[in-house]
């Protein structure tokens, strides 16, 4: 709630730019990202129990605050293999996983082109505008699923990837030279 209180304070002067229908959508996106959130710690939790010997990193979004993240973590999870980084190259961190979990995140598409598995989190109880990297991966709607996936990769399985990921990400490319980009930063 604290992170949708700063995204409100930042979102200030732009809320005065867009209609009333529009500030709507915005409040229930950032609705959505706080579930997402809660969705994303439920995970971290679950994954530490069925999986007690792998290490986990937690790469935070930059918008997101890290002294939260960090508190989270030290409170839930002080002798786990549980781990928050904020600092490291994104790519170097990705090089060194077993795979990514990722929901709305461009460490997906970085993942794509390293060939590093990618589970795309799309929890069903959470419901949002799919961005190009929510399509990269293999789909997981529950923890159930994430579960099945991790299985599949430590067994080394080949990952279904549902999507054409050369279709999204070129219709994501193609997007930047259809629209002036202070509107898509806007949108």
């Amino acid at each position: 709630k604290k992170e949708i209180n700063n995204y409100i304070n930042s979102d200030k002067t732009f809320m005065k730019l867009i209609t009333k229908k529009q500030r709507k959508v915005r409040y229930k996106d950032l609705e959505e990202l706080l579930k997402l959130n809660i969705k994303f710690k439920e995970l971290i939790k679950f994954l530490t129990i069925k999986f007690p010997n792998l290490p986990i990193l937690v790469r935070p979004h930059p918008s997101e605050s890290s002294v939260e993240w960090q508190n989270f973590l030290i409170k839930n999870f002080p002798d786990k293999n549980v781990f928050i980084d904020y600092q490291s190259d994104i790519n170097s961190l990705i090089y060194n996983s077993l795979c990514v979990i990722n929901s709305k995140s461009s460490a997906g598409l970085h993942s794509y082109f390293q060939g590093k598995p990618i589970i795309s989190y799309i929890p069903k109880e959470v419901k949002y505008r799919k961005r190009v990297f929510d399509y990269i991966g293999e789909q997981a709607k529950s923890l159930n699923d994430i579960q099945k996936i991790i299985l599949k990769i430590l067994n080394k399985e080949k990952l279904i990837i549902k999507k054409d990921v050369k279709k999204y990400v070129s219709r994501y490319v193609n997007n930047l030279k259809n629209n002036n980009p202070s509107e898509i930063i806007l949108n």
